[in-house]
């Protein structure tokens, strides 16, 4: 009688302590889950901004490359003019003058059109 008693009680408390268990097992894996979902938004964040960087680095190569191809004619252009041919232009202070003038004011205005295309227009070398 009084045995029989005391293992039913047994057995309900190895039931609630199962439960209890079971609980907090579920608990843990709820827990486990949001650290999962949170790291898993912490990587998609960091991997958009890096990729904001590397938009950011490869707009400024192509600025750079703009303004290195205009100076690279211009240098070409005075390259042209110094060589020692017979061109009748070598005595000619004005042809001078118009050469030099045109390549700095083409390579000035070739660096003030990346800086507007940078600042004023980022839509068209993709803004962020």
């Amino acid at each position: 009688g009084g045995g029989d008693g005391g293992l039913v009680f047994s057995v309900e408390e190895a039931e609630l302590l199962l439960h209890a268990y079971a609980q907090e097992a579920e608990s843990m894996l709820n827990g486990i889950t949001s650290v999962d979902e949170t790291l898993e938004n912490v990587l998609q964040l960091m991997n958009l901004q890096m990729a904001s960087v590397r938009n950011r680095v490869i707009k400024m190569d192509f600025g750079i490359s703009i303004v290195s191809a205009v100076i690279a004619l211009c240098s070409c252009v005075a390259g042209i003019f110094g060589m020692n041919m017979k061109n009748n232009l070598e005595d000619s202070f004005d042809a001078w003058v118009v050469v030099a003038v045109g390549c700095f004011g083409f390579s000035v205005l070739s660096v003030f059109f990346v800086w507007l295309l940078f600042t004023l227009k980022p839509s068209l070398v993709g803004a962020e």
